[in-house]
């Protein structure tokens, strides 16, 4: 994996190929690998690797599955058809087997063949009413209604099953019965009550809460009513776990209705009822706080640390918090002088009361805290973050900005050295040095290329560093520093392309089409082709995608290197032609000077195509057409339904004609659309041949002296042109204002007679 991430991908499919096919890391490693390759643009080769997986995979064990969630994740759902029809083949009577079937084929809308595939799960799944359960949450994920009817089959056969219950719950819920839902938790809520059934009973509780408490509709009221009475009887019983039960109700209930001294009174019996149980005590302490007993809520939370030692840290924490809003801050620090912490916690404890005397403004006591701290652990991220912020505020920015950087340098949480990153850059703009902050964002990302914090602060440094100060930076050093620096730069935002957030991939998109990197077209194109949406995602987040694949299109077209050509031309023989990208890729073709963009251009110079794919075919064809190609042109010149491309087809056949043709474009030198006269007009202007330029200057003179107007402009522009004289220069004299003697300064009024000397009249200065 290091190879490839170096850029180094042979070197890394060589070593891959040194497994062999019954290692037991080869699967994991080559599914690694693939995904790799496929996100940095090699696509052919991370699925070569994927079908020698696929080649190997035995039915035992979960390499076909993972194999299927592979082409899935890779946009490749014809190839993971494959391979769950083949799981399906080697497990016949395996129900995730027709499941992972199933859901390939609904992905792939072919819903009819999905339902067929679940239809068989109730045969395949024993006992039978557990089948037809299956068969039911299968379609309810899916939004079937044909789910009820499976669900009512699995209850008709085991009515006091709470999981068949807990999933018609849901559905009267989804159709919006909340009446029967309610009434169905109620009896899930009854059936849970035994241990292994904890986690169905707490949910079961909390819906029922939702329902009471969260809907509007009055008649509701009563049925609350009775449900909080008879908890109340139940609270006061002598049936503890009952009790016990009903208070969990109760608290729940006030805490959602924000009664909160109902809410304490019962957290307070709850803990009389499991003393021993410190989760009692850490929800009687939170009802205290949102009571606004703070010296209470302090109470249950020593008690706490007391009965679950093992959770300390995260006490203190939350008593700090309580302290600072009582004003008893030396509780807080006694509290963890006492308690044995290790050194990770402990270093926590002391960064969340250094950061609650900030927030009370005391920054001097929070200062003493993080330097103590930075004492014993140097490596601290987050306190030397904080140290940094206040060396800040006290008008120390050098000294702040080192230590950002050191903790860029040395590493730490992603989410600390991204936000010391950002602090950096911002102190670094405002001294208008933004290189060495380029330079640690890519020696961060270098270091450890799987990680995200390096590649965001190089994308927000390149974001507020003007093209040439980047192209300045990347041009500084010896050669191989600066061959070094361009590859990594190039590698880092390749990488940001393949993976991330689509904000952050579109960015990197735009600055390797601004920074015109050598060696860029092929990757850029190759990942742009391959930027693909998640199957679930919004139409916003699709949009998004769409826009980073056009911009990373564009970019690549933009370099103009003849290797990306044929990876614009698949995308315009297999892309949709409703999708932006799609006119990226014509427009790269359009733009390229090799030869086979106008061959893969040609076919839309035809007047079914639209106006704007003609007028890119006319514009490759006018730099990349041959003689056969002018009639073409021609004819499109005067027949296309669009005006752009008209004009654009105008030139192409400008282009296309000889000097010794010239005839043919003369007529347009009078034609009623003034940019197709102006073009004509600027033909005549481009004529080598000495023999036909006499001929030219006088149609050129004809059409200059009609009426004013683009054509008449462009007919003086290229009679200038012609008539200019040879490439010999000649010299005039110097443009004088005043002309000074010889180390003398003009005088105010004007230099003596004798100090002047010829000069030619100069034009009105501006």
């Amino acid at each position: 994996m290091s190879l490839e991430s170096g850029g180094e991908a042979e070197a890394a499919l060589a070593e891959y190929a040194k497994l062999g096919p019954k290692s037991a890391e080869r699967l994991q490693l080559g599914l690694e690998l693939a995904a790799r390759l496929i996100g940095t643009g090699k696509r052919e080769q991370g699925l070569k690797v994927a079908a020698e997986l696929e080649a190997s995979a035995t039915a035992q064990g979960d390499a076909l599955l993972r194999l299927l969630d592979f082409y899935n994740l890779h946009d490749e759902p014809d190839r993971a058809l494959a391979v769950a029809q083949r799981l399906v083949r080697a497990r016949p009577r395996d129900p995730d087997a027709r499941v992972a079937l199933g859901e390939q084929l609904f992905q792939m809308n072919r819903e009819p063949e999905a339902m067929k595939e679940w239809a068989l799960l109730p045969g395949l799944v024993r006992p039978g009413h557990a089948g037809w359960a299956r068969h039911a949450e299968i379609l309810a994920e899916h939004r079937r209604p044909e789910a009820v009817l499976s669900l009512q089959k699995a209850l008709a056969a085991a009515p006091r099953e709470p999981k068949y219950l807990r999933l018609r719950a849901i559905l009267e819920t989804d159709d919006r019965l909340p009446h029967q839902a309610l009434a169905t938790w109620q009896q899930v809520f009854e059936l849970t009550r035994a241990p292994e059934h904890r986690i169905l009973h707490d949910e079961a509780r909390t819906r029922i809460v939702d329902i009471l408490v969260g809907g509007t509709l009055s008649q509701f009221t009563s049925r609350r009513q009775a449900i909080e009475k008879l908890a109340l009887l139940d609270l006061e019983g002598k049936d503890t776990d009952l009790a016990f039960e009903a208070g969990l109700l109760l608290a729940e209930i006030y805490t959602r209705e924000e009664k909160y001294a109902k809410a304490v009174a019962v957290h307070e019996k709850l803990a009389r009822l499991r003393p021993q149980d410190p989760e009692r005590l850490a929800e009687l302490a939170l009802a205290l706080r949102r009571a606004g007993r703070g010296d209470a809520a302090m109470d249950a939370l020593e008690r706490m640390m007391s009965l679950d030692p093992k959770r300390s840290a995260d006490v203190l924490a939350e008593l700090a918090e309580v302290a600072f809003e009582s004003g008893d801050i030396e509780r807080v620090l006694l509290a963890a002088a006492h308690t044995e912490l290790d050194k990770a916690d402990s270093a926590r404890v002391l960064i969340r009361i250094g950061e609650l005397y900030e927030r009370r403004g005391e920054p001097d006591q929070a200062s003493k805290l993080y330097e103590g701290l930075l004492q014993r652990d140097p490596t601290n991220a987050p306190a030397r973050l904080r140290l940094a912020e206040i060396e800040l505020a006290r008008g120390r920015p050098e000294r702040a900005e080192a230590m950002l950087r050191a903790i860029v340098e040395k590493g730490g949480a992603p989410e600390v050295v991204e936000q010391a990153g950002r602090r950096a850059l911002d102190l670094a703009e405002t001294r208008g040095a933004i290189a060495p902050i380029l330079d640690l964002a890519l020696a961060r990302a270098r270091r450890d290329p799987s990680a995200d914090e390096g590649r965001v602060l190089l994308l927000d440094a390149l974001d507020r560093a003007s093209t040439s100060a980047v192209k300045t930076w990347l041009a500084s050093g010896d050669e191989p520093e600066r061959t070094a620096r361009t590859g990594a730069l190039r590698r880092s935002l390749v990488e940001a392309l393949a993976r991330g957030p689509v904000t952050g991939r579109l960015r990197a998109a735009e600055h390797l089409g601004r920074l015109a990197l050598p060696q860029t077209a092929l990757p850029l194109a190759r990942m742009g082709a391959q930027l693909t949406p998640p199957r679930d995602a919004t139409r916003t987040v699709r949009t998004a995608f769409e826009q980073a694949r056009a911009a990373a299109i564009q970019a690549a077209g933009a370099l103009d290197e003849p290797e990306a050509v044929p990876v614009f031309a698949d995308l315009l023989r297999t892309g949709d032609a409703s999708r932006e990208s799609w006119y990226a890729a014509a427009w790269a073709l359009a733009r390229s000077s090799a030869p086979a963009a106008a061959t893969e251009l040609r076919r839309f110079a035809a007047p079914e195509h639209e106006g704007l794919m003609i007028a890119l075919a006319c514009a490759s064809l006018a730099r990349g057409g041959d003689l056969a190609d002018r009639d073409r042109v021609a004819r499109l010149a005067a027949a296309a339904s669009s005006q752009q491309a008209r004009r654009v087809c105008a030139f192409a056949r400008a282009a296309l004609t000889g000097d010794d043709q010239l005839a043919r474009v003369g007529a347009d030198l009078n034609a009623s659309d003034p940019v197709v006269a102006a073009i004509a007009a600027w033909r005549f202007g481009q004529i080598r041949r000495d023999a036909a330029r006499e001929e030219a200057v006088a149609t050129l003179l004809g059409r200059y002296v009609g009426p004013r107007g683009l054509p008449r402009d462009a007919a003086g522009a290229a009679l200038g042109r012609l008539l200019a004289p040879s490439s010999a220069r000649v010299e005039l004299p110097p443009c004088r204002h005043y002309a000074p003697a010889a180390g003398r300064s003009p005088s105010i009024g004007g230099s003596p007679r004798r100090s002047r000397r010829r000069s030619r009249p100069c034009p009105p200065r501006s």
